[in-house]
């Protein structure tokens, strides 16, 4: 039982304050990293009115593409083509929609290790960053079955992201987060944040999937010139092979906890005998 001091906040014993730091990295990452991704956007996408960029030809055949293949979803789209146009505002954008745009019309270029995979440490870019804090929002949710993390991981996890949001947003940033880390959490306001994460991850995740479906389509259409025309069959049998496979990977590192590395190693492994 948890114990109380007058005039304080609770005592959480181990199991308790485990908690609290899930549910701390979940508003982090949900809340925080929200509103600093918006700013990044507001900084680096095309100048003019946004409504005005967002309609013009070339930004618009992108994201109507977008669109068709269902990266973008018909709330995301009315926020970005209201019906009163002028009133487009990037306050509107969730945390998935704004990853989306500062990968597309941004004029961004993917880190070294892409717009998928946990950068290196020695990487301090601002796409690196934006990648950085996509994959702990994925790395934190793994956490979700216990809704814990202990805390030598959570002050690792704290300080890594910190760190990359920091860089993004400036060090004015740097009080808040850190006001974050101490203040006190009602539980309300802890399954709240934890059912935003989750909500973010799973529609993250989802884009991701329906990303790599269209690079199979893609691929499958225009086989490598090393695959002669009677092979093709060969060729889309090995690829959907692939394909399926890593996916399965990825499931099972997200709800087992695996680590990609280890993934990446078993994957290796694999497809070096295809």
């Amino acid at each position: 039982m948890e114990k109380t001091t007058p005039g304080l906040f609770p005592i959480l014993g181990p199991r308790g304050r485990e908690t609290t730091n899930y549910a701390r990295l979940c508003k982090l990452l949900a809340a925080v990293s929200a509103h600093i991704l918006r700013e990044t956007f507001e900084k680096r996408r095309p100048p003019g009115n946004l409504d005005t960029v967002l309609s013009s030809p070339p930004i618009h055949r992108v994201l109507k593409s977008l669109r068709i293949k269902k990266i973008l979803n018909p709330s995301q789209w009315d926020k970005l083509y209201p019906s009163i146009k002028s009133s487009v505002s990037s306050k509107n954008f969730d945390i998935t929609l704004l990853n989306v745009l500062l990968r597309t019309i941004c004029g961004l270029a993917p880190p070294a290790t892409g717009w998928n995979t946990l950068p290196l440490a020695a990487d301090i870019t601002l796409e690196a960053d934006i990648v950085r804090i996509k994959c702990y929002r994925n790395t934190v949710y793994g956490h979700a079955s216990e809704a814990s993390v202990d805390d030598a991981t959570f002050n690792q996890y704290w300080q890594d992201i910190q760190d990359a949001l920091v860089r993004l947003g400036g060090a004015g940033y740097q009080s808040a987060i850190d006001d974050l880390k101490n203040e006190f959490m009602d539980p309300d306001f802890e399954e709240h944040h934890k059912e935003l994460l989750k909500q973010r991850v799973v529609y993250e995740v989802s884009i991701k999937e329906r990303l790599e479906t269209e690079l199979l389509k893609e691929a499958i259409a225009n086989p490598p010139k090393k695959f002669k025309a009677g092979d093709k069959g060969k060729f889309v049998l090995t690829v959907k092979s692939v394909h399926g496979f890593l996916i399965f990977l990825e499931k099972r590192r997200r709800f087992k906890g695996l680590s990609s590395e280890g993934n990446k190693q078993f994957s290796n492994q694999f497809i070096s005998v295809l």
